[in-house]
């Protein structure tokens, strides 16, 4: 017997968990020192750069990629936003890009991970969250937490007077399923 979405969903028990428990929040940019190496035209060897602009799904023109560090590249498949004005979310599926310093990213914990540290977070996030951070990524991906967070973003106000700065962002809450109901544990 074949049960619909409704039936699924109303014995879910659903939680309340913040930016900040599953997410790295990164704000690296380049210098005016790189914008001689901007173009506002795709070019072989360019890359993306974000910032503020809400045209073009964020993207404000493309850098020369070797003139980047690897820490001011991101690789797409995560969310970015917008700092300055409206306080956008997007998700991004690019290769790869910059950002400029009115601009963040998203990634999932579990993605940059480092040592014994990620073993306590790992479980803290499963006390608080029901899920490790590797189960978080495995079953809630970029696109689901994208959708989840619009309406938390602009329930915000950003603005020019309000900007999306770390702080406020990583605080931003948002629901997910409770695994234990899910499993039926």
């Amino acid at each position: 017997m074949e049960q619909n979405i409704g039936d699924l969903i109303k014995n879910v028990e659903w939680r309340e968990v913040s930016i900040w428990n599953i997410f790295e929040l990164k704000k690296t940019s380049f210098g005016s020192k790189l914008e001689k190496y901007i173009s506002n035209e795709k070019q072989k060897g360019y890359i993306p750069y974000l910032s503020s602009g809400l045209a073009n799904n964020q993207i404000s023109g493309y850098v020369k990629k070797e003139k980047l560090k690897n820490e001011q590249i991101y690789n797409g498949g995560c969310l970015s936003w917008t700092a300055n004005a409206t306080g956008m979310i997007f998700y991004r599926n690019e290769e790869e890009f910059a950002i400029k310093s009115d601009a963040g990213v998203l990634k999932f914990k579990e993605e940059i991970r480092n040592g014994d540290k990620d073993k306590k977070e790992d479980k803290e996030s499963e006390e608080i969250l029901g899920f490790t951070l590797s189960e978080i990524k495995k079953y809630f991906n970029y696109k689901y937490i994208y959708y989840s967070l619009i309406g938390e973003f602009e329930k915000k106000g950003f603005d020019w007077d309000n900007k999306a700065t770390n702080e406020k962002v990583k605080k931003i809450s948002f629901l997910i399923p409770y695994k234990k109901l899910k499993t039926g544990h």
